[in-house]
Parts: structure tokens; C-alpha cells; sequence
């Protein structure tokens, strides 16, 4: 395992010498924050580490589909991928990965605002092992995309949709009646079109649902949230910020009541 999360002085000299220096046995790779790091370093992990497992590129802004592409083709046992805030991946990269990694299991694209429809299905059809998906502020992607994972992805545990403001209740039906093993979904948005019976729907259908994120959802008000948390016993954490139909008050209540359940406001 090799951790360099944060340290802005990790250069790409760096990464080809750590690269070359363990070669096969690098199977751990945490390169968070590290927005020095350029195409050039990842694609000699690719070329070099063709046992890495887990690589956390989280706000490595500098690189683009070279990259992934190069890791994607060179280390076939990813399990784990991060690429949130990494803005110039598009869908050839992600596409990439959906060919090179089937045995990924968790793949974040959160704020790869350039990615659409076409990559995030493929994943769904190929990446049948994966039980993380984030899509955070994805805002091309739309129904079509929850359509295909609640078809091809039954295993998965963990959705992030937040921020998407062209998933309806059509893209979160499929979710309830194709992913029953959820235990995290986050849908929050000011901008999508859910509605209270779709929500009540994923609730009811995912009985492992565990955290449930609904932040500036337009429908969720006190009624909505009294029947969730009356019915669904495995549900321990609601987050519930910024929801304009639900007061101040409404929430002591509900914590006084619900006291089994933390609210996040």
C-alpha cells in the first residue's frame, strides 16, 4: 500500500520512480489531492503496476483520458477507482474502463461533468461485480442510465445520483425494483423532478437501506419522513438539508421520536 493524499509536492518524477521501483507489487495507490500529477505518472503505473487493485486519483485535475485509458488496458484487477473532480475524463475513458476492469467494485465519477449516457451504461453491463457507484453532479447522465444499472447491477450497494437534475421517479423505480441490496443512496437535488411516492417506493422495496440522503428535495416534507421512518426499521441515517417543506420544528420532532435515526440537517 502506498499513500500520498494531500501532498501537493508528489510530482510525476515521483510516481514513474515508485512505478518502476515496485512494479507488480503495487497493488494500493492513494493519490488524493496530489494536483501535480500529470498524465505522465499514471500512465507508468499502467504500463508498470499491472497488479494495483485500488487507485484513488480524487482531485488529480491535471490529467485526462491518456490516463485512464493507460491504467484501464495495463492493471486488469482494479477493484477501485476514484476519479471525482478529475474534469477532462469524458466517456472514452470511462469506456475504457468498463472494457479493461471487470472485476471493479467501486468507481467514482463524481463532478466528471463531461461524462453522459453512453460510458455509465457500458460500466453497468460490463462492471457486474461493481457495489459503489457515485455519479455526484454527473448532470448529462438522465433515467436511461438507472435503467441499465437496475437491470445489470442487482450486487450494488452504494448510489450517488445527487445533483442530477434529470433523474425522475422512471430512473429511481428501476433502482427499487432491480437494486435490493441497497444500503446508501443519495439523491439530493433542487433540481430533480422525485416524487414523495417514488422515494416511499425505494424505501419500502430496498429493506437494507441504511442512509438515505435527500438534501433540497423539492417533495420531502414531515409527512414523507414520518412514514419512511415508521415503516423501515434498517434505515439509521436521513439527510435532510436545505429541504424547503420541512421546518425547524418538524426535525426536533422527528428526532424525538425517531430517536434510533440521525437526521442530518
Amino acid at each position: 500500500m502506498c499513500a500520498a493524499s494531500g501532498l501537493s509536492k508528489v510530482t510525476d518524477i515521483g510516481i514513474c520512480s515508485l512505478a518502476e521501483k515496485c512494479g507488480s507489487n503495487l497493488r494500493h495507490l492513494n493519490l488524493y489531492l496530489c494536483s501535480k500529477v500529470t498524465d505522465e505518472g499514471i500512465i507508468a503505473l499502467g504500463k508498470q503496476c499491472k497488479n494495483l487493485e485500488y487507485l484513488n486519483l480524487f482531485y488529480c485535475s491535471k490529467i485526462t483520458n491518456a490516463s485512464v485509458i493507460a491504467v484501464a488496458e495495463g492493471c486488469p484487477s482494479l477493484r477501485f477507482l476514484n476519479l471525482s473532480t478529475c474534469e477532462k475524463i469524458t466517456d472514452k475513458a470511462v469506456e475504457a474502463v468498463a472494457v479493461g476492469c471487470a472485476s471493479l467494485e467501486v468507481l467514482n465519477l463524481s463532478k466528471c461533468s463531461l461524462i453522459t449516457n453512453a460510458s455509465v451504461t457500458l460500466i453497468a453491463k460490463t462492471c457486474l461485480q461493481l457495489k459503489d457507484l457515485q455519479l455526484h453532479n454527473c448532470n448529462r447522465i438522465d433515467d436511461n442510465v438507472l435503467i441499465e444499472v437496475g437491470q445489470h447491477l442487482p450486487h450494488l450497494e452504494a448510489l450517488d445520483v445527487a445533483g442530477c437534475p434529470k433523474i425522475t421517479d422512471r430512473g429511481l423505480d428501476a433502482i427499487s425494483h432491480g437494486c435490493t441490496s441497497l444500503k446508501f443512496l443519495n439523491v439530493s437535488s433542487p433540481w430533480n423532478k422525485i416524487t414523495r411516492g417514488a422515494i416511499i417506493r425505494v424505501a419500502a422495496r430496498c429493506t437494507e437501506l441504511q442512509s438515505l440522503a435527500m438534501s433540497q428535495v423539492p417533495s420531502v416534507d414531515n409527512a414523507l419522513l414520518q412514514q419512511i421512518c415508521k415503516r423501515h426499521k434498517s434505515l439509521q441515517h436521513i439527510t435532510v438539508s436545505k429541504c424547503k417543506n420541512l421546518s425547524a420544528e418538524e426535525i426536533r420532532e422527528l428526532r424525538i421520536r425517531f430517536a434510533r435515526l440521525t437526521f442530518y440537517v
